[in-house]
């Protein structure tokens, strides 16, 4: 009988992520599951995948295991903001494509008022 080690727990999907030009582009190896079998939470500066796969083959005894199974969870964080109402996200082919618009962080010039302006302004003056 083969020693099994591993093969039914937790397990990492792999994962790729490149810079486009305004957002990143995530890939995720998740074959053998389908969208429902993942769960899948966007944050400010990333994101969070968690999933399960089963055993394709229950109740048997196992002669050799090479395919991973069980549970598994990924936390990504990205050098930047993402803008979160705009991410999309599909599964083609047993590979997740994760697109994250990058922030557009605008910054603006305001005027700063000094405190004898508001003193002035507070007593009705």
């Amino acid at each position: 009988m083969f020693q099994l080690h591993g093969m039914y727990g937790h397990w990492t999907p792999a994962v790729d992520i490149y810079k486009a030009e305004n957002a990143w582009l995530v890939y995720i190896e998740l074959p053998g599951l389908s969208s429902s079998d993942i769960e899948l939470n966007i944050f400010s500066d990333g994101f969070a995948i968690t999933g399960t796969r089963m055993s394709p083959e229950k109740g048997l005894s196992a002669e050799k295991l090479e395919i991973f199974a069980g549970t598994f969870h990924r936390e990504i964080h990205l050098p930047g903001k993402v803008d979160i109402s705009e991410v999309t996200a599909s599964m083609k082919n047993g590979i997740l494509c994760i697109k994250l618009p990058e922030l557009n962080q605008t910054i603006i010039r305001i005027s700063v008022s000094s405190s004898e302006e508001s003193s002035t302004n507070d007593k009705g003056e």
